[in-house]
């Protein structure tokens, strides 16, 4: 399931990674696994 309530601002791409950061939070997926996250951090004010 994709949640697509935060708006990315920037994305980084980093060896196989893909480093989305949105103002909420950041994500982190596999380059040849799109839509499955290894790590999804919430970000608090």
């Amino acid at each position: 399931m994709v949640d697509a309530t935060s708006a990315v601002k920037r994305s980084v791409f980093l060896d196989e990674l893909v480093y989305s950061i949105a103002p909420d939070r950041i994500k982190v997926q596999k380059l040849g696994a799109l839509g499955t996250d290894l790590a999804d951090i919430a970000l608090t004010p």
